[in-house]
């Protein structure tokens, strides 16, 4: 359209030439009468000119403007994951904040608001009516929404108490009282207790997608792998059956978190084909780009490339989603701003720009601050955690423990049982740490305690993680001059990566 206006000028300004030309070899006319024909011709054409104007110069808001600009081996890897975005169930992640400052007068009031509820719920027991059941069940979910989630959890839990001698018709509520109950949890990062009514919410209808989806994305956080695939897929089938054309969010959810397992196991190829799926289906359902789904999707593709060692590949996927997450929530201090920033460290961080690396950690760990100032959150523990894997890699151990600390300290409280990568990816680096220190007995220690989680969380045994750690333990032993045992976690090491090599 532009460049037939372009053209249009382009005539207007020859008419003008031409014109003036045949004007000047009119020989009867006057000095003065040429030059009011001159002015008449050019103004006349000039009108036209400035009416296209606007439109030929007018940005298209069709368009979105280009992605921002950067800001800015020896056997030791990066271990910690960065914010690897999967579906947010229930919950949007702006009220995990509310849930971790709810002692603040504002939930005070909420709580004193709702105890002669919860009083009264206990004295009428199981003789309350079923319009009374349902104005309590619309209470408790106002307060879930409103990031309440003390009173929620209180609500739901009597809720479920009193329908536990359920006819046929109270089934669904049941399981909803119990899906909203695993909310709750997962949301206040208890898992454990997310996963048991998350499995009651199945128990009691096993063909609710919603509730096999949450079951399989828990199971996918404890690291039950094989129990996160076998729910994701159920899921998956049964949106398939609901939605025959297959271009729908909720199948690409399903392709999304089995990717997930998959990026989770070290399978990035897979990974890669589940989330390229759901990113298809994104793309044609919603046809503009700016949607946080796709966000979330750029985000997955680019820490899974990041995983394979395609650093570069892994930053274009990380800006896009920058791009559109910077548009979807205009504020920066937005925890999936950071989640982005702390993903471009890691890129960075493998392509060996360590000072880049950190600068981009830092601006994730000053966001993340502010969107959870009680510090006891994930994200925060990675970011440390990343900040002192860089401090590794640059030589600086002091600093590197120093910083994988603060992340252990966080994780042991987010994962009271122990058994999680986030914690063995906390003592991996400060062993590493200390390995290079020269303190080999205190690496081996750490060593150890990394590979004891890491063997429970991946029970195949299959897994990068695992071989580096025995790579590790592998040269620190051979510093010791225990030539043996060098040689024997070498071998385990090789071992795993033969594996590795023939999952590709």
């Amino acid at each position: 359209m532009k460049t037939q206006k372009l053209i249009v000028i382009i005539i207007c300004i020859l008419i003008i030439v031409v014109c003036l030309y045949l004007a000047w070899t009119i020989n009867n006319l006057s000095q003065a009468n040429k030059i009011a024909l001159y002015v008449g011709i050019i103004g006349g054409i000039a009108t036209i000119i400035a009416s296209i104007l606007p439109d030929l110069f007018k940005k298209d808001e069709n368009i979105p403007s280009s992605s921002p600009s950067v800001k800015g081996n020896n056997n030791i890897q990066q271990n910690a994951k960065g914010n690897n975005i999967t579906q947010i169930i229930g919950i949007p992640p702006e009220l995990h904040k509310k849930w971790m400052d709810e002692n603040n007068q504002k939930y005070e009031e909420l709580r004193k608001k709702y105890e002669e509820v919860l009083k009264d719920l206990v004295l009428k027991k199981e003789t309350l009516p079923d319009d009374a059941l349902t104005k309590e069940a619309e209470k408790a979910y106002s307060e879930l929404k409103t990031g309440n989630f003390a009173e929620a959890e209180k609500l739901y839990n009597r809720l479920y108490d009193l329908k536990k001698q359920a006819t046929q018709k109270d089934i669904l509520e049941m399981a909803d009282y119990a899906y909203q109950l695993g909310n709750i949890n997962f949301a206040k990062i208890e898992y454990l207790e997310a996963k048991k009514w998350y499995e009651e919410a199945v128990r009691l209808v096993p063909d609710n997608t919603i509730y096999s989806n949450s079951l399989g994305v828990t199971y996918n956080v404890l690291g039950e792998y094989d129990k996160a695939i076998e729910f994701l897929n159920k899921a998956l089938l049964i949106d398939k059956k609901v939605h025959p054309n297959g271009i729908h969010p909720d199948i690409a959810i399903g392709y999304n978190n089995i990717g997930s397992v998959y990026d989770n196991q070290g399978e990035y190829d897979k990974a890669i084909e589940f989330y390229d799926k759901a990113l298809l289906i994104y793309k044609k359902f919603y046809l503009a780009e700016m949607y946080p789904s796709i966000f979330a999707l750029y985000n997955n593709i680019g820490y899974a490339y990041n995983n394979k060692g395609e650093y570069d590949k892994a930053l274009e996927f990380y800006n896009n989603a920058l791009l559109i997450i910077r548009k979807v929530h205009s504020a920066e201090m937005y925890p999936n701003i950071a989640a982005c920033y702390n993903n471009i460290g890691l890129a960075y961080l493998g392509k060996g720009e360590y000072d880049k690396a950190i600068e981009f950690f830092n601006i994730a760990l000053l966001i993340d601050k502010k969107a959870f100032p009680a510090e006891m959150y994930p994200a925060i523990a990675t970011d440390y955690n990343n900040i002192g894997s860089t401090y590794n890699y640059k030589g600086e151990y002091d600093k590197a423990i120093e910083f994988c600390n603060k992340a252990l300290l966080i994780n042991k409280k987010v994962h009271p049982n122990g058994i999680h990568r986030d914690i063995a990816a906390c003592y991996y680096n400060i062993g590493f740490a200390y390995s290079y220190k020269g303190e080999y007995g205190k690496a081996i220690e750490l060593y150890n305690k990394a590979l004891k989680i890491l063997c429970k969380f991946f029970p195949k045994g299959v897994h990068p993680y695992i071989k580096f750690t025995y790579d590790n333990l592998s040269i620190v032993y051979s510093k010791m001059g225990n030539n043996k045992l060098a040689e024997e976690y070498s071998k385990k090491a090789m071992d795993i990566e033969q594996k590795l090599q023939g999952k590709k």
